[in-house]
């Protein structure tokens, strides 16, 4: 199973399934005619048992649930600073512990959009005229890592860049090796990728080859592990250091959209607002060096949760292609560049009809 090749390459991790963060937060603002908007926030906790080997890790998912069961979290104090004129809370137990917590509220104006974000940081303007809608965004200066998180930052941000140098590295190599001998791809990467097929062997520079990469992908996703003495894993604290949002923020607009700055994508594409940590900086510079890459497939996988198989014929399928390994120096350039928001996240939209988005209100808030 995948989930044992993952187990073993992260060391660091206690059981397949540990690559997500021990707690996961969403944001979606679904803005309505006038600059009402619908908020919702998801939070998912992870079992503190997966955290056997992390105490601070197991205390902090403690806290939080105990803070989300009475209401005394950030989120709840957010919305009750607003007032929303509609709020829906759903609550998820998995065998008598607190799963998910989903919380969804109405605000009647732009202002209230404006106060919910007061103590993030983030600044809100809303404006409207005859046939279009804006809305922006200011994101301000991140300050929820301490001094002494941003310091080891500095470090970390270091041996990871060498990390995904030599993972490159490592990479180009075999892929190398593949161009040539291309029937020994699904021996190779099987064996990166899933468990070895029976009667698969690898010959011994294969296997260099193989470890070579398996070692690179420990060492990168070790960012991804709770950090000794921490409650966070390295790729939160840095969230905590460089994402002056509150949670992975996702907006919609009630109508066409006819201009946006600073979304990533075509001008049709969903309105999502990049995070910026290491790990999701990494990944969105996949492509830049080599691909397809093996550690996102099986991050992607594990993140999945299917409970099959990796499906390695697919990624088999995939054209391979290794360019120069990139210096340290270079990885870490691209990756402070991911780390920085843009100064400002604008969409303007020609509305739809009124009843359309009043509609979408009460579904996503139905009266009790």
């Amino acid at each position: 199973m995948v989930g044992r090749r993952i187990a073993v390459v992260l060391l660091t991790l206690p059981l397949a399934g540990c690559l997500e963060p021990p707690v996961s937060e969403t944001l979606e603002v679904r803005v309505l005619s006038g600059g009402a908007s619908l908020v919702t926030v998801g939070i998912s906790l992870r079992d503190p048992s997966d955290y056997d080997k992390a105490p601070r890790v197991q205390q902090r998912l403690e806290s939080e649930a105990r803070e989300l069961t009475s209401g005394s979290d950030a989120w709840s104090d957010r919305f009750r600073r607003v007032e929303p004129s509609r709020q829906r809370d759903v609550v998820d137990h998995d065998r008598g512990r607190l799963n998910r917590v989903f919380r969804h509220a109405r605000l009647d104006g732009p202002a209230d959009l404006r106060e919910f974000f007061r103590d993030t940081g983030v600044g809100v303007a809303y404006a409207e005229g005859e046939g279009w809608g804006e809305l922006t965004l200011t994101p301000g200066r991140p300050a929820r890592a301490t001094s002494a998180q941003r310091q080891r930052l500095e470090t970390e941000l270091a041996s990871f860049s060498a990390g995904v140098a030599d993972y490159a590295a490592a990479t180009k190599r075999l892929y190398d090796h593949l161009s040539v001998h291309p029937d020994r791809a699904r021996a190779c990467l099987g064996a990166i990728l899933a468990d070895k097929a029976e009667g698969e062997t690898l010959t011994d520079d294969e296997s260099a080859l193989v470890n070579g990469v398996n070692d690179a992908i420990g060492a990168i996703t070790e960012v991804l592990a709770p950090v000794s003495g921490e409650p966070f894993t390295l790729d939160e604290i840095s969230r905590l250091a460089y994402d002056p949002f509150p949670a992975p923020t996702r907006l919609t607009v009630p109508g066409t959209i006819v201009e946006r700055e600073g979304f990533p994508g075509e001008l049709t594409s969903e309105l999502r607002i990049p995070v910026f940590s290491i790990w999701s900086a990494f990944e969105r510079l996949e492509g830049r060096w080599f691909s397809p890459d093996p550690a996102l497939a099986l991050w992607r996988h594990d993140a999945a949760k299917t409970g099959g198989p990796f499906d390695l014929d697919t990624f088999l399928a995939l054209p391979r292609r290794a360019a120069s390994a990139p210096l340290e120096s270079e990885v870490r350039s691209a990756i402070d560049k991911q780390l920085k928001p843009e100064p400002v996240y604008r969409v303007r939209w020609t509305p739809d009809a009124l009843d359309a988005a009043e509609a979408e209100a009460i579904r996503v808030l139905p009266e009790p």
